[in-house]
């Protein structure tokens, strides 16, 4: 029987041959980052998220109501989801520049005052780790 990490790993592979075939298509990519998480590897996730915000910018403004960029045109979920992942592999400056990031697409978003929060704190713990 295979183990949890084993599966995500062939499901990585399964969908990297699909992104050969359709290299921006973004469910795909979504699915990868997610296998990546399955299998417990934070680092292809982030790399993969990445190529996700480069995939999914539309070129071609979408006018369909419920359309993905009429939604977050900016796509401020990806640089959040980044600088998790940044906070998890203990990379408090990448996780700042990420939450700085999401936060100038979108000073007045929803999302605006927890984004500050979380500079905030990563700010003080920054200056708290390179106190003398």
């Amino acid at each position: 029987m295979q183990h949890k990490a084993e599966r995500a790993e062939d499901m990585v592979n399964t969908l990297r041959r699909g992104l050969d075939c359709l290299p921006f298509s973004e469910p795909l990519r979504r699915w990868v980052v997610k296998a990546h998480l399955d299998a417990g590897d934070l680092r292809a996730a982030i790399e993969e998220m990445q190529n996700l915000a480069l995939t999914i910018a539309p070129t071609i403004p979408d006018k369909r109501p419920g359309a993905p960029s009429q939604i977050n045109p900016d796509w401020i979920q990806i640089h959040f989801r980044l600088a998790e992942y940044y906070e998890a592999l203990d990379e408090p400056e990448r996780a700042l520049d990420q939450y700085s990031i999401a936060l100038k697409k979108d000073p007045t978003g929803p999302f605006a005052k927890e984004i500050q929060a979380q500079i905030e704190r990563l700010k003080a713990k920054i200056v708290a780790e390179n106190a003398p």
